[in-house]
């Protein structure tokens, strides 16, 4: 599967990590939208990056036959950017 990164804003609350917004496509944007909080809480919140796997297409999908022919096996292929 392909995967996708995204940004978003979080805080550690002592060891547990809060997630503060949604995702964002671009580290520009969680920066602005860190911009936002007060100077006070905005030295406590990060900006991290997560990948999200995103769904193969119905095309993608190929069947392909290895020795008996009534045995199918599925081969997703992958397209690399």
């Amino acid at each position: 599967m392909k995967s996708s990164v995204r940004w978003l804003l979080f805080e550690y609350e002592g060891l547990e990590l809060v997630i503060l917004s949604k995702p964002f496509k671009t580290k520009k944007l969680a920066e602005k939208a860190r911009l936002k909080y007060p100077d006070r809480v905005r030295r406590k919140i990060g900006i991290g990056v997560v990948r999200v796997a995103k769904p193969v297409a119905k095309g993608l999908v190929e069947k392909k036959y290895q020795g008996d022919r009534s045995l199918l096996q599925y081969r997703v292929s992958c397209i690399d950017p």
